[in-house]
């Protein structure tokens, strides 16, 4: 077969980005070659095909697949059609899902690169609005606005904004604990305003925000401290309960008891006890 025109491999390397269009899904641009379409349809290759529609680009492991024992076919190429341009079969003739093939996955990952953009910032955006509301339930509670503007109480006021009574009075707490320490909420997930709080009671805040410091310098991953405060909080993601007959005794459980009332008493079921009797009530 004539050797393909120079001007032909620069446009096929353009258009491919210089990364194997075949079974990938992340770029992969080592031991690339040129590939002839028409070869791989069992129809053989001559010099008039060697344009850029049907010149392909891929790397040497995906070309073995062409050429192996029960090899792959490709049926269908245009490398300017984005949506349908390369149908790929076994020798069974089952069709290569599109997601498993990079000449589409690349069109993906740019698509999905720009919506992480958008994405984050409707996270941030929505982290921001619900200080807003922690911020207003605040003011109102200290002003003891809720009757004024047409509530019986806040908590009432807060089912505005579709909130349970217990997430009004989190959101406060939290609100006056950032400010107690002059801390801008800013997109602050509240999430960590919690562990950040916590951490505080316990005399560890030092810790906590070492931790967040290290995210920023990037001596802590990401992924590790967001699991680091899943797990903070889970530790303090307790319930209180009386159990037994007569006088009840008062103990700490884990979140996931469950609780069935009998005529004459209460039976515990499931959950691990965390803590003995007597114990004040965890915020």
């Amino acid at each position: 077969m004539a050797e393909i025109p120079e001007e032909v491999k620069q446009e096929v390397w353009r258009l491919h980005n210089g990364e194997c269009i075949y079974w990938h899904n992340a770029p992969f641009r080592e031991g690339l070659e040129y590939t002839h379409m028409e070869e791989h349809r069992g129809m053989g290759g001559d010099a008039s095909k060697n344009t850029v529609m049907h010149i392909g680009l891929g790397c040497k492991q995906c070309h073995k697949r062409f050429h192996s024992r029960g090899a792959y076919k490709i049926v269908h190429f245009d490398p300017y059609d984005k949506e349908n341009g390369l149908i790929i079969v076994s020798h069974r003739g089952k069709e290569v899902p599109k997601h498993h093939l990079w000449f589409y996955n690349r069109q993906a990952c740019e698509r999905l690169g720009k919506e992480q953009e958008r994405i984050e910032k409707l996270v941030s955006e929505s982290h921001r609005a619900i200080w807003e509301v922690a911020n207003y339930l605040e003011e109102v509670d200290t002003r003891g606005s809720a009757k004024a503007l047409g509530y019986e109480n806040i908590y009432e006021l807060g089912a505005q904004f579709q909130l349970s009574s217990s997430k009004v009075k989190q959101l406060v707490k939290l609100w006056r604990f950032m400010q107690e320490y002059d801390l801008e909420p800013g997109d602050t997930p509240i999430e960590l305003a919690q562990v950040l709080k916590r951490a505080d009671k316990k005399g560890k805040l030092e810790d906590a925000v070492a931790m967040v410091e290290g995210v920023r310098t990037g001596e802590v991953h990401i992924a590790e401290f967001w699991d680091w405060v899943d797990q903070e909080l889970k530790e303090e993601r307790v319930r209180k309960a009386w159990v037994g007959k007569g006088k009840l005794k008062k103990i700490e459980l884990s979140e996931d008891v469950l609780f069935q009332k009998d005529p004459d008493e209460f039976v515990l079921k499931g959950g691990s006890l965390v803590a003995g009797v007597g114990l004040e009530e965890e915020e």
